[in-house]
């Protein structure tokens, strides 16, 4: 159900963030596998703001903790 916008720029910083390890980028193209959880840190996190979930996030804003960077939540073992 996620889908992403022509406009990405393959960062992989939506993989990165990926807690449970789920995204992965592939030939610079971001691929869900079968383990979300529906965090929704990818499409926040997302420099370009270019991750949908369905029609459920089209236009909706996204928002990350201003005292948080990302650098703080990618997982540290990659």
């Amino acid at each position: 159900m996620f889908e992403v916008k022509d406009l990405c720029i393959g960062c992989g910083l939506c993989a990165k963030v990926c807690q449970f390890n789920n995204i992965k980028m592939i030939d610079e193209k971001t691929v869900w596998n079968d383990s979300c959880e529906h965090c929704s840190a990818c499409i926040h996190w997302c420099p370009k703001s270019v991750i949908e979930y369905g029609k459920a996030t089209i236009g909706k804003r996204r928002y990350t903790n201003p005292t948080i960077r990302a650098v703080d939540v990618f997982r540290l073992d990659e």
